[in-house]
């Protein structure tokens, strides 16, 4: 297929992800605050029941947002390369059998990453380690409903079809895991805004809340492309998108599980986490194999 053909459906791609699930998020945001409902934000104790068919209705279109990577990736590849090409996205998605190291890596990273705040605020009395053990059964449910939810909707998008296509384009330098991590950002800003204006109040003058609400978008952006550094290392060096499912739902499991609470030091420090991790591991294993080439 030439370039030409492939920008075209890059372009596709990128509008259906972001679209998609932007037509069932922003409604549905909208719509339960106007209604007073609470929608099924990531959290390990989910809404356990509707207050009517209504809330019921908003709650699944919320839902079905986080397939718009999904089904985009499916479209795009088979515009792009036909059965060929979805029975290699397909194969890659199923891909589980990589070397247990690779496995025990993403374990690893994904608990590193809220764990040393967790324990900060542990010492500063601001999180309390018996809050943790009755929320254990929730938090494996949770994961298993990561894989299904957030790691099936989101990674045979990001992962499995917009990181080759960016690592093709730009093979050389980090530009293409910058702008991978700049599109997921952008995707979540949706969800970013909501949380953010929800920790608001009517008395917040609006210049404030509108620097408060830019920080937000800012550093969300930042840390994710931090975290984007650690989804490429790994995809890079298995080529599974299976992995990617299981770190992705590992990743908001354990963040969930170890929230490290609300002073402004502990948030600032986990956001600054994932970049933490990426100096560390450029250091042991060098420019060279991290995040490491595009895998051929």
């Amino acid at each position: 297929m030439n370039n030409s053909r492939i920008a075209k459906t890059l372009w596709l791609y990128l509008g259906l992800a972001l679209g998609l699930t932007w037509l069932c998020w922003i409604p549905a945001q909208v719509l339960a605050g106007r209604y007073g409902y609470t929608l099924p934000m990531m959290s390990l104790r989910p809404v356990s029941a509707f207050a009517d068919r209504r809330h019921a209705l908003l709650a699944t279109l919320f839902n079905l947002g986080v397939y718009g990577p999904l089904i985009a990736s499916v479209v795009a590849t088979a515009l792009e390369a036909g059965r060929v090409g979805l029975r290699d996205l397909l194969a890659r998605s199923l891909k589980w059998r990589v070397l247990g190291a690779w496995y025990l890596k993403a374990l690893g990273i994904t608990l590193a990453l809220p764990l040393i705040p967790f324990i900060l605020a542990l010492l500063m009395g601001a999180a309390r380690l018996g809050d943790v053990a009755p929320l254990l059964l929730p938090a494996l449910v949770f994961f298993l409903r990561q894989l299904a939810t957030s790691g099936l909707g989101e990674e045979p998008g990001w992962r499995g079809y917009l990181l080759p296509h960016l690592q093709a384009h730009y093979p050389h330098g980090d530009k293409a895991v910058w702008l991978l991590g700049l599109i997921w950002a952008v995707w979540h800003y949706p969800l970013t805004i909501q949380s953010t204006l929800a920790l608001m109040n009517d008395a917040v003058p609006l210049p404030a809340a509108a620097i408060t609400l830019l920080m937000g978008l800012a550093g969300q952006t930042i840390s994710l492309i931090g975290l984007t550094y650690l989804y490429v290392w790994l995809y890079n060096h298995t080529r599974s998108v299976w992995l990617m499912i299981v770190f992705h739902a590992l990743s908001n499991t354990f963040g969930l599980l170890l929230a490290a609470g609300g002073q402004p030091f502990l948030t600032l420090l986990t956001a600054a986490m994932p970049w933490l991790v990426v100096f560390a591991l450029e250091k042991v294993y060098g420019k060279d194999h991290f995040p490491g080439p595009a895998p051929m």
